[in-house]
């Protein structure tokens, strides 16, 4: 007996522009996009079902990766530690 997953059910792509990779994936794959929640698109296959997610994805940069208790990384984040 094989217990082998045969199809993928769900899966998220988290992205740095949304618009731009709403145009590409629509184009490439013929997806469209339903909003589904503050930066976030249910992505709807070309048979009109639902295969996953697009979320936006902030762009971070060394810098801001290596914030310190000074400065933190954004308005709302706090240091922890």
């Amino acid at each position: 007996m094989t217990n082998a997953i045969t199809k993928m059910s769900w899966w998220e792509i988290p992205v740095p522009d949304l618009d731009d990779a709403k145009r590409f994936y629509g184009e490439v794959f013929g997806w469209t996009f339903d909003p589904f929640g503050e930066d976030y698109f249910a992505v709807i296959g070309p048979d009109g079902n639902m295969l996953g997610g697009i979320s936006w994805l902030p762009k971070t940069s060394s810098e801001t990766a290596c914030a310190s208790p000074s400065t933190p990384m954004t308005s709302k984040a706090r240091w922890i530690g």
